[in-house]
């Protein structure tokens, strides 16, 4: 393609790897001597298309063999003319036009309702024609499709494209006017500009449009129908089939991959429409203005979903910039040591380059690629360490921060309903935790977004999810009652979160939810919404973080078929390994309800700890005292405690909330 070519030494294994990936499956059965280029190239542009329409077509039969499984839908009554009806032909014939419309437009209807439609969301018992259950089953294996033409195209691309590459041959003597004739590269035996090489050129052109723009234009059409329900969130069936185009990129540049694709088809194939065989060169500044722009936007834009992703975009369009880059000051010196040739090997050429030898000027381009490959390795090496240590929402299922989404016509993520004189402290630094935690939630709050009360049932109606914070006098404010009533009768999602600290305005959740009015206890304390408890301690505070963001999460669009969505924070307690420097054995007294069973649970999840269930403290490091309403019911525990104190044994005390 570019008329460039670096020595054998460095080349052969590219070439074997080269022909190991190719698509030219003519080869197998016969050698490539025996057969044209024309029929080679009706071998490797037409051998991956019955490829895949075999794939799509088992995926048609799959489907249409189950709906012919399921049982039949119940008929319906339909109204006929009686038995004495009289129809004209004429009547007739319109009638079944009408009918056959009809049929058409119902079929056109149950296909794009099909597609419409998120298949997860729709009952097994769901009766469809057989032509959506045929558009489902091509959707089935489109995956598998896109992935085979993602491999196919640019190697079938660069075949085509070949069919116009020629190699010229000064068949003049020396001294002579130059006299040249070209042949394929890839078929010395065809001379371009013949009949026999026009030919192959018109196959190609038909091959042009099937496979690197029929390409493209399908890339282009399938993410533009997936345009509204990817900017909405809401899946369907189309959207979760071409998953394979969209899902690694940002929201807003889903259609990257056919850009993508069209720089690969371009720098592969359509780079030959730019000059003439004989102006090749032109072609390799092309190529390294292409990449040059490529990488660059890439760096500005950095459309990927993850930051490594789009450093290692960066870095493939960077070492192929420096390929190109390589070629083209090879192709500079070969053609110097052509037309000025010097006393001795490389002469001209080094004093234009500094370089004696082609060798020598190749090994300096892959020490830069190496250096510029290593220098990308470490910087993303230092970043990723540094992203993984901010504190942000992460989902243990991919380590990556959840995809924040927001139903089509509400404009905060989480109302924080709270009274002020016990709530508004807390509520304060639950929306300041959240937004470092979940970058780019939006959380409505009365002092930073009241503009006026009379609407607060609209505030609400324009919220996604709730959060009641419980403390003493919530549930007798007016205000909070209407936020209460609205949530309720807008069927908002709830969270739940009880003030733990009696000083704060807290108190047990039966005291809280006896302040409640009796209508409305059952809908918001025995409904199973998300519960827990607000703590002033950093630890414990993160804790009730997670479980808010979880509840939070799982009712956005994204999510909405979960059930539980584990997250976890980078650097919190839970997910360091605890152990105890040294041996320590806790005593449980067996008079103490409840006490061995929390010492247990504690050695089953620290090492290098033991309990003691004797009724003496004995060889015993610390004591668990475990507080309730009876833990004094016992008098043999007071003695017990009174001994440990006098032994100044260390208590340890936990208690009910």
């Amino acid at each position: 393609t570019y008329s460039a070519r670096l020595p054998d030494k460095y080349t052969g294994w590219t070439d074997n790897l080269a022909n190991v990936i190719s698509v030219d499956w003519s080869g197998f059965f016969l050698p490539e001597q025996c057969l044209g280029y024309g029929l080679r190239l009706l071998a490797i542009a037409l051998s991956p298309v019955a490829l895949i329409a075999l794939l799509m077509g088992t995926g048609i039969a799959l489907r249409l063999r189950r709906w012919r499984a399921a049982p039949p839908p119940r008929p319906t009554e339909s109204s006929g003319s009686g038995p004495g009806a009289d129809t004209g032909l004429v009547e007739a014939t319109m009638s079944m036009f009408e009918a056959s419309t009809t049929s058409v437009m119902s079929a056109v209807s149950a296909i794009a309702e099909a597609i419409n439609t998120d298949e997860s969301t729709v009952s097994a018992s769901h009766a469809r024609p057989w032509h959506a259950e045929a558009a489902l089953g091509l959707l089935d294996l489109t995956p598998a499709g896109l992935v085979l033409i993602f491999c196919f195209v640019p190697s079938i691309s660069a075949s085509i494209f070949r069919s116009w590459s020629c190699q010229a041959y000064t068949i003049s003597p020396p001294g002579e006017e130059l006299e040249q004739v070209s042949y394929m590269r890839q078929d010395a035996s065809v001379e371009c500009g013949t009949d026999e090489h026009d030919s192959i050129t018109r196959l190609a052109t038909g091959f042009v449009v099937i496979w690197p723009v029929g390409s493209l234009v399908l890339y282009s059409a399938l993410l533009l129908a997936c345009y509204k329900p990817l900017q909405a969130k809401s899946p369907n069936a189309l959207t979760k089939a071409t998953a394979f185009l969209h899902r690694e990129y940002k929201r807003n540049w889903y259609w990257w991959e056919a850009a993508d694709l069209a720089r690969k088809l371009f720098l592969t194939g359509f780079v030959l429409l730019v000059a003439e065989e004989e102006d090749s060169f032109v072609r390799l500044v092309v190529a390294v203005l292409v990449c040059s722009c490529y990488a660059v936007v890439i760096a500005l834009v950095q459309p990927y979903k993850r930051f490594e992703d789009n450093i290692l975009a960066v870095a493939t369009s960077l070492v192929l910039l420096l390929l190109f880059l390589g070629a083209s000051w090879t192709t500079i010196f070969l053609n110097i040591e052509l037309r000025f040739p010097g006393d001795e090997p490389g002469q001209s050429a080094s004093a234009v380059l500094g370089f004696r030898s082609e060798n020598g000027l190749v090994n300096w381009m892959l020490v830069l690629t190496a250096a510029a490959l290593l220098i990308f390795l470490v910087g993303t090496i230092i970043a990723i360490r540094r992203l993984a240590k901010v504190p942000t929402i992460r989902l243990v299922s991919t380590k990556q921060p959840p995809e924040l989404a927001l139903v089509d016509g509400l404009t905060w993520h989480l109302f924080l309903s709270h009274i002020w004189s016990t709530g508004q402290d807390a509520v304060a630094v639950i929306k300041n935790e959240l937004k470092l935690l979940i970058p780019g939630i939006k959380i409505f709050l009365d002092v930073d977004d009241l503009k006026d009360i009379g609407s607060l049932e609209d505030y609400v109606d324009r919220t996604q999810v709730m959060l009641f914070f419980l403390s003493k006098g919530y549930f007798r404010s007016k205000n909070c009652l209407r936020e209460i009533r609205t949530s309720l009768e807008k069927s908002k999602p709830l969270v739940l979160v009880q003030e733990a600290d009696p000083a704060k305005g807290g108190g047990t959740l039966q005291e809280l939810r006896a302040q409640c009015p009796e209508v409305l206890q059952p809908e918001i304390f025995d409904s199973g919404w998300a519960q827990t408890t607000w703590h002033r301690i950093d630890e414990y505070q993160r804790v009730s973080l997670k479980i808010i963001s979880e509840a939070l999460l799982l009712c956005s669009p994204h999510y909405l078929n979960l059930t539980s969505l584990p997250l976890f924070i980078p650097g919190e307690v839970q997910g360091q390994p605890i152990s105890f420097s040294k041996s320590v054995v806790l005593w449980a007294s067996p008079f103490d309800e409840g006490a061995d069973e929390l010492a247990s649970e504690l050695a089953t999840n620290f090492s290098g700890l033991t309990v003691s269930t004797a009724e003496e403290a004995g060889d015993a490091t610390h004591m668990l005292l475990y507080l309730n309403a009876d833990t004094w019911s016992d008098e043999r525990l007071a003695e017990q405690v009174t001994q440990a104190r006098q032994d100044r044994l260390p208590i340890v005390m936990a208690h009910e909330n």
